[in-house]
């Protein structure tokens, strides 16, 4: 879907773009013109959809400014088939450019988040107990880094350095230098959904159970808040980091949460979502 009405086709040429605005006007399905194109995924085993997905952040080495096609890596889950497919397609017309086919756990949901480093590489984790793998941006060679014992995988970001940070019943970090992973237990959370990583390395965790926002520093590892309270907080699940460096939480009871990195204070509330369930890879 084009963000910018500017960037949507006048198709049927009434000289107005035709496009959904609300709950109360959602269009049939073909008739909104902002939707640019569409990938249609397998039909029949593939009933999980596809999860993981993510845009290379490609940049000119000419120029130093932003490709201005990049390509799109996302995958879906054969379950009873334990295999997981990922297609990488163009950016402007999602037509299929790669296609890699992994082992996968048997689990439900298959692979949950994905996100690309600055090498073009596709970082995958699987729902509950894994795998994690990489997908190598030039050679589509798979590595399978494995999971952590007795913890199950939910959230996961990518760090300054491109590797990967994964939230459950405590934080992890796969250090790609060592080849290994390392654990960071919280003291008061006792489970963790998404979470994202700001400019300065902190990284902002969606906490359940009690709910709140949970921060940590990702470059010398170490807790910086325990749990930041969210007012009447409910299940936080998504969060993002704007390009002011606001964070914002998404709960599912139906509102969202801008928080400032510094201060923890919240800076706004977006109520009138509908049992928003979001994502934050």
């Amino acid at each position: 879907f084009a963000a910018d009405p500017e960037d949507c086709p006048d198709n049927n040429g009434n000289n107005i773009v035709d496009t959904s605005n609300g709950a109360g006007n959602v269009l049939p399905w073909g008739q909104d013109e902002c939707m640019l194109w569409h990938h249609t995924t397998p039909p029949g085993a593939f009933n999980e959809g596809p999860r993981p997905i993510a845009w290379e952040a490609a940049i000119d080495p000419q120029t130093c400014l932003p490709d201005p096609n990049p390509r799109l890596w996302f995958g879906y889950y054969d379950q009873p088939g334990n295999n997981a497919t990922f297609e990488r397609v163009d950016g402007s017309d999602g037509t299929t450019l790669d296609t890699v086919d992994v082992a996968w756990s048997g689990l439900n949901w298959g692979p949950y988040g994905g996100a690309v480093n600055a090498a073009g590489d596709f970082w995958v984790i699987g729902w509950q107990t894994g795998p994690t793998i990489r997908i190598d941006g030039a050679t589509l060679q798979v590595d399978n880094v494995g999971a952590v014992p007795n913890d199950w995988f939910y959230g996961m970001a990518l760090d300054q350095d491109g590797d990967p940070w994964v939230a459950g019943l405590e934080l992890h970090h796969y250090d790609t230098a060592l080849g290994s992973w390392e654990s960071f237990p919280f003291v008061t959370p006792f489970a963790f959904r998404g979470l994202q990583i700001d400019t300065e390395g902190r990284a902002f965790i969606a906490a359940n159970s009690p709910c709140g926002l949970s921060v940590f520093d990702t470059i010398n590892e170490v807790v910086i808040d325990d749990l930041v309270p969210l007012a009447g907080c409910s299940e936080p699940v998504g969060v993002s980091i704007d390009v002011e460096g606001y964070v914002w939480v998404v709960d599912t009871g139906g509102w969202a949460y801008k928080v400032d990195p510094d201060n923890y204070v919240v800076v706004e509330q977006v109520f009138g979502l509908v049992n928003p369930y979001t994502y934050s890879d």
